[in-house]
């Protein structure tokens, strides 16, 4: 439980500054970029996990409303063990507003 909360709040305290600091911000294009772990599911369970990474660009149109496009790919394998294994990337493009 202990860990669980110190989690939640660097979580809320990570989430928090940006939210202050976007309204204020002078600049209208941003862009952004991120790598991670990730997973894959279909209706039977897992397919895998790997890594994944990401990156985009937004413009903003008022300074609380703005568009981007984001790109993802993750790459997975999962280990079937004296079968072999199974090996994938998934692409994802989003658009948000």
């Amino acid at each position: 439980p202990t860990a669980q909360r110190l989690f939640l709040l660097a979580a809320i305290c990570l989430c928090v500054h940006p939210l202050a600091a976007q309204p204020n911000s002078p600049h209208r294009f941003e862009t952004h970029a991120s790598i991670g772990a990730g997973g894959t599911y279909d209706d039977e369970g897992s397919i895998g996990s790997g890594l994944s990474a990401s990156f985009g660009a937004g413009y903003r149109l008022t300074p609380r409303f703005g568009v981007e496009g984001e790109y993802t790919y993750l790459r997975f394998r999962r280990d079937f063990g004296i079968v072999g294994e199974w090996k994938g990337g998934a692409h994802t493009v989003t658009g948000n507003a």
